[in-house]
């Protein structure tokens, strides 16, 4: 329901009345405030007041009324030439407020404030300063575990930014993550000591984080701001992604490392051998021709593949992940350090593994041409049904034939079709049988054939399979202080061979654990929730798709493909994403109660527990190097095959909490990295001209610069760079300060209702300026929006896509899907294929 400004000011006097007595007020005694202050009339009242009944927006029990629970929100004030707004922590939402509300508020205040809709949007009602104690929960939304905020020895929360001077002589710290609502935060340090912290980054102690407006104190200087390797290096640092240096003991157990793989009491069995007596033994595979394909600079291979035709004619696969449970046991210290950081971190200039090197890059890395200990899926596929007719897993002793990386394996792959003409499959059912010579371009090729065989099957079970990438290629010059060249890298089409088989291995382990009674941390991933799909409404309506209101697993394929080569994919692609529910660790495989009977599941369907691979079993298992979860897998799978202790329930659960922490924490460094990397190349590229679409519609704050309160975000495909540029620079500054923007930040809106920009619209704009103060680029356009009339599929005025017939003409079309072309790779980054799963 809409209400009209009148309307909202009676709700908005009942609300703050409410907010008073917290435990309730009678309905009459309401009523009698609201029309001694000529509010409004006993009529207006009653009509109000019923429809906040109706709509449970109030509980009344015997005529004693109370707002109803989990309609209060917390915000932060924002001040600015309008009067202000409420800022929401960690969240795009930001609700206007009148300069006559604003007054007798401080800029960066914690407010209780409830939404309500009008005819013009939702706004918010301000139930006044917030008396209760609510720093854990300012906290919590706030940081939500995120790489800059780090909580102190004493409790307080820590943030990683820049000292810098603005045009006055004071000194102000500005945190590098932009979900920090307040940006300018006053330096509490004595002011003889500031000078000392001018350009630096600093990790800033905040005394009071519900009043963050009043500032904090520099505890240490990480390094210059504008130097990208102190940028890199104090965002690892921040997140705690280094290792120890100092600490006896972990250098002690890493100094007791072996130097070598060591063989020579291991008791070796074959194959057929494991089916009776693998206990304490280890299945020799060294005579399988794995290999290991990787970013060519890549020193922690973890994983290794290799599939052929068995005598039958099916599809015989195998994946090797490294054996880390051979090394370190969970009572040592490295396991320790191993665990608190989770996952290895990559940046421009280095990996930050989260074991030593001896372990990450020699023991444990599937090296070529030497032993090592492995965890081996072998999975029979029957090559007519795709039914699994076989799945073992052994403990093994694997020999890596080959490193390859993905340009090398795709180059293969492409010159063979260009000389061939096409995967012929008898020959390959010939040379890829067991006991045939070894031959590389042979084994790259009949991976190849097994994994396009995989994502058959996969496709018939509607996974999701999301076309994005963000990953970035940057080149820096040779003093390594400045980023000289940067661009999205393209996904080959040979890293859908290794994310194939990575599915099936993982699938594999997680499908015998369970049906083993085995504790594992499996990953699980669930269906987007409803308020994900309200938003989805608003986007697929003002870009003109045809949407039901439905984001199951087949309706978002069909969105994806819809979009696939046009102006809207990527953002459409990045909306889905941020649809998903987040994928987590879980002891439990499904997060629902499973359907308890047949009839149940046909109205429910097929029970999942990763809603994206539609996959009923699924775990993290390939990767131990890199991901302490793999490391609890394996140990316990391991556990069974040797019939050993395995690790408890309650030691899993360590493992699951701080890794789902963890990935938070690396997923918002990342996006720390990609805002220096922008940054840092657009300074010398200022006035060029790019094409990019617009991804996000903002208001702004005051430390923003701009003098008007909405800007759109537009970002350039082939960098991956965004740029700000000001509402008016598309739609004129008198039409600019009227407008508003929709509910879900999907389009701005005149005053008359119109929408006049949408998110996806495609244009031309020119780098403005770039402030590397507030780390942010800000655009232009040269003169209007400027239409690419090179491109294939446009968009039309309605928002339509459309193809281009002639030089004027567009028709609408179905879209096909197109593979990308191979590149070079400029950067040492760890492709996960799993991050996504």
């Amino acid at each position: 329901m809409a209400y009209t400004n009148d309307q909202l000011k009676i709700i908005s006097y009942i609300y703050k009345i409410l907010n008073k007595e917290p435990e309730g007020i009678h309905k009459n005694t309401i009523r009698n405030q609201l029309l001694k202050s000529k509010i409004c009339s006993k009529a207006a009242f009653n009509a109000i007041f019923e429809g906040l009944l109706a709509l449970q927006k109030v509980n009344m029990d015997h005529e004693i009324v109370t707002i109803a629970n989990g309609l209060k929100k917390i915000g932060i004030f924002r001040k600015n030439e309008y009067g202000g707004y409420i800022s929401v922590p960690n969240s795009k939402k930001h609700f206007e407020i009148e300069k006559s509300v604003a007054e007798g508020y401080r800029d960066g205040e914690v407010v209780e404030f409830l939404v309500e809709r009008t005819e013009f949007g939702e706004n918010a009602v301000l139930l006044g300063k917030s008396k209760n104690k609510i720093k854990d929960e300012i906290n919590r939304i706030i940081s939500n575990k995120m790489p800059t905020t780090n909580t102190g020895e004493n409790g307080k929360t820590v943030l990683l930014g820049r000292v810098v001077k603005l045009s006055h002589d004071d000194l102000i710290f500005i945190p590098n993550d932009r979900r920090i609502p307040y940006r300018h935060i006053p330096l509490l340090n004595d002011k003889a000591e500031q000078a000392k912290f001018e350009n630096k980054l600093c990790l800033l102690e905040v005394d009071d984080i519900e009043q963050i407006s009043l500032g904090g104190k520099i505890i240490e200087v990480k390094g210059d701001a504008g130097n990208p390797i102190h940028e890199y290096q104090a965002i690892a640092e921040s997140i705690g992604a280094v290792l120890p240096q100092d600490d006896f003991e972990y250098n002690d157990e890493v100094s007791r490392l072996p130097n070598e793989v060591d063989t020579s009491d291991v008791k070796f069995i074959s194959e057929e051998e494991a089916d009776t007596k693998q206990k304490g033994h280890v299945v020799d595979l060294r005579g399988i021709d794995f290999v290991t394909v990787d970013p060519w600079n890549c020193s922690d291979m973890d994983d290794a593949i290799f599939s052929r035709f068995n005598e039958n004619g099916d599809f015989e696969i195998y994946v090797a992940r490294a054996n880390l449970c051979r090394y370190i046991k969970p009572d040592s210290r490295i396991y320790k350090e191993y665990q608190k950081r989770a996952f290895t971190f990559y940046t421009p200039t280095r990996a930050y593994h989260v074991l030593p090197s001896q372990l990450a890059s020699k023991l444990c890395s599937l090296n070529e041409n030497v032993d090592r200990f492995a965890i081996v899926n072998k999975i029979i596929f029957d090559a007519t049904t795709g039914e699994i007719k076989s799945s073992k897993i052994y403990d093994a002793v694997i020999r890596s034939r080959k490193k390859l990386s993905y340009d090398e394996s795709q180059a293969i792959v492409d010159e063979f079709i260009k000389t061939v003409g096409d995967l012929q499959l008898n020959y390959f059912k010939t040379v890829g049988r067991a006991g045939t010579e070894f031959n590389l371009n042979s084994q790259n090729l009949m991976n190849k054939i097994t994994s396009d065989f995989l994502w058959k099957l996969l496709n018939t079970r509607k996974m999701i399979n999301f076309d994005s990438n963000k990953e970035q290629d940057v080149a820096l010059n040779e003093d390594r202080d400045d980023v000289v060249d940067l661009k999205v890298k393209k996904r080959l089409d040979y890293e859908d061979v290794i994310q194939s088989f990575m599915i099936y291995g993982n699938e594999e382990l997680a499908g015998f654990a369970h049906e083993n009674g085995i504790e594992i941390p499996y990953r699980i991933h669930a269906a987007p929730s409803g308020g994900k799909i309200e938003k989805a409404k608003e986007f697929f309506r003002i870009l003109g798709i045809k949407f039901d209101g439905e984001l199951t697993a087949e309706k978002t394929r069909e969105l994806i493909a819809a979009v696939h080569g046009t102006p809207l994919e990527e953002v459409v692609n990045d909306f889905l994403i941020q649809t998903q529910s987040r994928a987590a660790y879980s002891l439990n495989l499904f997060q629902d109660v499973k359907p308890s009977s047949e009839e149940e599941e046909e109205v429910y369907g097929r029970q999942v527990s990763h809603f994206a691979l539609q996959s009923l079993h699924y775990c993290h298992s390939t990767s131990p190097i890199r991901r302490s979860p793999d490391y609890d897998a394996c140990y316990n799978i391991l556990a069974a095959l040797h019939e050993t202790n395995p690790r408890s329930r309650q030691e899993i659960q360590e493992t699951i909490d701080i890794a789902n922490e963890r990935q938070i924490v690396l997923e918002q460094a990342e996006r720390q990295l990609e805002m220096v990397n922008g940054v840092y190349y657009a300074k010398d590229h200022i006035g060029e001209k790019m094409h990019g679409v617009i991804t996000k519609i903002m208001h702004t704050r005051p430390e923003d610069g701009f003098d008007e309160p909405i800007f759109v975000v537009v970002k350039n495909k082939e960098t991956g760079i965004s740029v700000n540029i000001p509402l008016s620079q598309l739609v004129g500054k008198s039409v600019a300060d009227t407008c508003a923007i929709s509910n879900e930040s999907c389009a701005v809106y005149d005053q008359n209702g119109n929408v006049i920009i949408r998110i996806c619209k495609p244009l031309y704009f020119i780098i403005d300026s770039v402030d590397t103060v507030t780390m942010t680029i800000t655009g232009k356009l040269k003169n209007q929006l400027e239409i690419d009339h090179n491109q294939k599929y446009w968009v039309n005025e309605n928002g339509f896509i459309v193809k281009k017939v002639q030089n004027t003409r567009y028709k609408k079309v179905n879209l096909e899907k197109k593979r990308n072309s191979s590149h070079k790779k400029e950067f040492p980054v760890k492709r996960d294929h799993e991050k996504m799963m």
